[in-house]
């Protein structure tokens, strides 16, 4: 053999050594040469060679010429030496490792695809399917997995392709430690006995010390610690079907609270329930009759999701889903913060430790309604569950307003966390399941490890961390919490903050530090932008765009929520009729009215700064200006001008460049004023005498949305009245009691509040043809062929067609035009009526009655 391989030489200038030459060959052999006349035989080849024959002549042996002079060498044929190059025979251990690594990726194949046949099988009754694979397999993987290694390459392999097909399919695996401690104690005892003697002379006393005893006692302690992976649920997709493009959520949140008092408290706000569809549904779930179908509304504005707050886990949640799918509606659930820190032995109570509060409310919500009935699978249109709402104000950080310590409320969501994935794996939930996210507030954390100076950053990475490391805030998880998290988890946060601040603020840091995981704005609404319409669109392409993580918007909110007051007041988009009645519903054995919906004009900047325009340049040719750096949004920069006592014009420049907060404001004085196009500003007019558009804020959501938009008669769809869409409160009428009439139309919308100054009251316009005091709902019908309304209070009115700033009025605030009105019966009612020396003044609109009948019959 050793002749044989040195035989394979590439001339014969390269001789092999004189040992391991074969008897009778001379050396200066040459490979490949022709057995010629003349040249010494080779030896008999044994059977086993004759496989190496080629030609006649045994492979690897060389022939030599008579004279013992080696011929001149043959080229190689062409195919041979490729083949042999290809094949490695000049390398045999190549040859060798190559089909080692084809037979190991053919088991590690067979492996995978044996666990991807496994989990697509039948599932036990009563269990998950997946979760029947935790430990050693049976089958025909058991003979795989019987190689030591084979197991960690073949998890290896699952959870590789699980990233690259984004489709976790890996079996769940269970690990289980034992530790078994021994003790042994050795006791000896020791008896004495002593023997005294005693004579006249004499006392002698012996003792002797003798073992009579040894006991040896063993105990042992056995202890069992088991973690497992959660059971490998996969999220919805991200993408729209059938394409790359990134499936944005266009939300609005939802919280139809119907108390008017502030400080008012509704003993259950869990409006995803059955018992209050009066205000969600077609049906009222108590009388039968109509509903006012919120999530119609929703629907018909262009959103594709709802965001809800409050839970009750003993109430049926299934209805509300149903209807919400087939409004082609994601729900967006959130859990109460009851068990976190209202109920007795609460989180706070603890140590905020809420893996058993939340545990068995989580795993009632899954029988009542989060899954589907009679299966184990989630309800299609259930899509993301907050686990918490502003967790980082809700301990003890909401006392000061600020976010609190990072390990407690990081402490109290990972267990939360934990939680859900235990009541899953209880209720053996399989296929497709929502998201996990978490609300943070927009507040900078200071005692949070990083990023203390940018709002909600911080207790992201706080989290984050506390999920890959739970005992670092002193948990021990019952599963594999950063397992879950990279697949489960979304991150999100509120703010009223407009889209322009939201990069510099935010998203840039975000995508840096949260590469893998989307983020979700869960309350978005800046209600003092110029230009509502503008800034949703902007938020809307920031979340379209590929590169970044934000994963959408939901608006808040649906409606006004009169019962917090204060600012919170100046978000929803539609308030509460008081004169139609929808449905009656009991709350918790209370009843509570489901009242029509009224539209919320757009709080504008326009009622305080003049004329608005986005996108266009005010050049005053004037000889004062001033700037003003770092000033966040426009309607601080309105805010300085109005304070300037020569400032007539200002624009506001979103990004100047400068350092920290990029955007200018720039004062002008009194002068011409040129309008010139320029991006990325916003400029204001004081005093303008141009009337300004009326602008609703759903109108503005349907727009940016791309939704169909909404009638009158779908926000009340009760009888057709022809009261004015006021604030002013006529006596309430149920619907069954509403008269039906096919008479013209009159509804009024809010303009706002002037100051007479010394305006003659004549200018303002005619008085009535009727004398006397009239109601709201009077003047507005005496005033329908005319533009304009104009209260004065005590029933005095007054109808114009020219806009009050046509007459030089003075803009003022809403609540100074607070007074005395009278409703249809003549007795006070409070709203925006106007005094001796201010005017409530209202556009009116009128339609046609008979026409929305029929509109509303063929409906």
């Amino acid at each position: 053999p050793a002749a044989v391989r040195h035989a394979r030489t590439r001339g014969a200038g390269r001789r092999p050594p004189p040992l391991a030459r074969p008897l009778g060959l001379p050396p200066g052999g040459v490979r490949g040469a022709a057995v010629g006349r003349g040249s010494v035989p080779p030896p008999p080849s044994p059977p086993h060679m004759l496989s190496g024959l080629a030609e006649g002549r045994p492979s690897g042996y060389a022939s030599v010429s008579p004279d013992g002079e080696a011929p001149p060498e043959e080229p190689e044929e062409p195919a041979r030496a490729a083949g042999g190059r290809l094949c490695g025979c000049r390398r045999p251990w190549v040859v060798r490792l190559v089909v080692t690594c084809l037979f190991l990726a053919l088991l590690v194949l067979a492996a995978v695809a044996m666990d991807v046949t496994e989990g697509a099988g039948a599932a036990p009754q009563g269990r998950s399917r997946l979760r029947d694979a935790s430990g050693p397999p049976g089958g025909g993987r058991a003979l795989l997995w019987s190689v030591p290694w084979f197991q960690s390459v073949s998890n290896g392999v699952c959870e590789a392709a699980e990233k690259v097909l984004l489709h976790p399919f890996c079996q769940t695996t269970t690990s289980t430690t034992t530790t078994t401690t021994t003790e042994t104690s050795t006791t000896r005892t020791s008896t004495t006995v002593t023997t005294s003697s005693t004579s006249s002379t004499t006392e002698t006393t012996t003792t002797s010390s003798t073992l009579t005893s040894s006991t040896t006692t063993s105990r042992t302690s056995t202890s069992t610690t088991t973690t497992t992976t959660p059971h490998p649920l996969w999220p919805w997709p991200s993408t729209v079907a059938g394409t790359r493009q990134k499936r944005v959520v266009k939300g609005i949140s939802y919280a139809p609270v119907p108390l008017r008092r502030a400080g008012a408290v509704l003993p259950d706000d869990d409006f995803m329930s059955s018992n209050t569809s009066g205000f969600w549904g077609p049906r009222s779930h108590g009388s039968g009759g109509r509903g006012r179908r919120d999530l119609e509304i929703i629907a018909a504005l262009g959103a594709n999701a709802v965001r809800l707050y409050g839970n009750d886990p003993a109430l049926d949640h299934g209805p509300f889903l149903d209807e919400a799918a087939r409004q082609g509606l994601d729900v967006v659930a959130g859990l109460s913060d009851y068990p976190y820190v209202q109920m007795p032995g609460s989180c706070l109570h603890t140590s905020y430790d809420c893996y058993g509060q939340i545990r068995r409310q989580y795993a009632q919500n899954l029988r009542n309604g989060f899954l589907s009935r009679g299966g184990r699978r989630y309800h299609p249109a259930l899509r993301m569950v907050i686990l918490m709402n502003e967790p980082d104000l809700k301990f003890e950080g909401g006392l000061q307003g600020f976010p609190g310590e990072p390990k407690h409320f990081c402490k109290a969501l990972i267990s939360a966390f934990d939680a859900v994935l235990s009541a899953e794996q209880e209720a053996g939930v399989e296929g497709p399941a929502p998201n996990f996210t978490v609300a943070f507030s927009f507040g900078r954390c200071a005692k949070c490890y990083s990023f203390q100076s940018q709002p909600s950053l911080g207790q992201m990475l706080e989290l984050r961390h506390a999920m890959q490391h739970p005992h670092s805030v002193n948990y021990t998880a019952r599963n594999d919490l950063w397992w879950a998290y990279q697949r489960r988890f979304v991150n999100s946060f509120n703010t009223q903050n407009s889209a322009s601040e939201m990069r510099h603020l935010f998203l840039d840091a975000y995508d840096a530090n949260f590469r893998s995981t989307p983020v979700f704005i869960g309350e978005y609404h800046a209600p003092v932008v110029p230009d509502q319409e503008a800034d949703l669109k902007e938020i809307l392409r920031m979340a379209e765009d590929g590169s970044t993580m934000l994963a959408g918007f939901s608006f808040f909110e649906f409606q006004v929520r009169y019962d917090k007051g204060g600012g919170e007041m100046n978000f929803g988009m539609f308030g509460l009729s008081e004169t139609d009645i929808i449905a009656e519903e009991r709350i918790s054995f209370k009843t509570y009215t489901s009242w029509c919906l009224t539209p919320v004009r757009a709080k504008s900047l326009g009622q305080h700064c003049g004329h608005l325009q986005t996108d266009v340049d005010y050049v005053v040719e004037s000889t004062w200006h001033q700037s003003m750096d770092h000033i966040p949004t426009a309607e601080l920069c309105c805010s300085e001008c109005q304070k300037a006592h020569r400032c007539r014009v200002w624009t506001w420049v979103r990004d100047a460049r400068l350092d920290g907060c990029p955007s200018q404001c720039w004062l002008k004085g009194a002068g011409a004023v040129r309008e010139e196009p320029k991006g990325g500003v916003v400029s204001g007019l004081l005093h303008s005498e141009e009337p300004q558009e009326v602008a609703y804020v759903h109108d503005a959501l349907a727009r940016a949305y791309g939704g169909s938009g909404l009638g009158l008669q779908q926000l009340c769809p009760v009888a057709t009245t022809t009261e004015p869409a006021t604030t002013t409160p006529p006596r309430p009428r149920s619907s069954a009691a509403a008269p039906r009439s096919p008479e013209m139309l009159v509804s009024a919308s809010w303009v706002g509040c002037y100051a007479r100054g010394a305006l003659a009251p004549e200018r303002a316009g005619r008085r009535p043809e009727r004398g006397g005091p009239l109601s709201t709902a009077a003047c507005a019908k005496a005033c329908r062929s005319v533009g304009y309304m104009y209260l004065q209070g005590d029933g005095r009115c007054r109808c114009g067609d020219r806009h009050p700033s046509k007459l030089d009025c003075q803009l003022e605030r809403d609540e100074e035009c607070s007074g005395r009105c009278l409703d249809d019966s003549g007795n006070d009612a409070a709203g925006y009526c106007g005094d001796s020396l201010r005017f409530a003044v209202y556009s009116i609109q009128v339609s046609s009655g008979a026409a929305d009948e029929e509109q509303a019959a063929s409906a």
